[in-house]
């Protein structure tokens, strides 16, 4: 598991990645949106939760969203697009009998979104979308703090300089000194 990479692509929109059977998952973890009790696109595309997911889903990494509130129709739209083997497929199984996905989808497809609906299809393949209950968050956010902040030593060391002829022994320069 990494909290914050380094990797400035690999850490966009992601608070956590771990690997899981030889597959990279990329966490985004939110707990709620103002005082609605779900996610609406508008409000994710605005955190940049789309944009990030277009970058790691191309990466061949998953895309997680996890939050304490639903996302609507998005956690069944990318479970559809994972079992259409293509886009004509969704659309044609998927979409063509239920009005809320279609119009769901439509919006993810948009130029100022996901651009197209073969990017919306490929892009929600490889998303999560997870409502997790507030206590499982606050523990998982408990252990990450502690994976995050336990000291990787738990002595002191001292360092000295074996070549006296740099520095000559209780000579250390103090700050302020030339």
């Amino acid at each position: 598991m990494t909290v914050e990479a380094l990797d400035p692509d690999e850490a966009r929109g992601a608070e956590f990645t771990f690997v899981e059977r030889g597959k990279t998952q990329v966490h985004q973890v939110k707990r709620q949106f103002k005082n609605n009790n779900a996610w609406s696109i508008s409000a994710l595309a605005r955190l940049g939760v789309f944009s990030s997911a277009i970058g790691h889903v191309a990466a061949g990494r998953e895309y997680r969203f996890v939050s304490l509130i639903p996302c609507g129709n998005l956690r069944e739209l990318a479970e559809r697009t994972r079992g259409a083997v293509d886009l004509a497929t969704f659309t044609q199984h998927s979409l063509a009998t239920n009005q809320e996905l279609r119009a769901t989808f439509d919006e993810l497809s948009a130029p100022k979104l996901l651009g197209t609906p073969e990017q919306a299809w490929k892009t929600l393949r490889g998303m999560w979308f997870e409502v997790r209950e507030e206590r499982e968050t606050m523990h998982d956010n408990g252990l990450l703090a502690e994976l995050n902040t336990r000291p990787r030593t738990t002595y002191m060391a001292v360092v000295r300089n074996p070549n006296t002829e740099l520095e000559p022994a209780g000579a250390a320069r103090t700050e302020g000194e030339a």
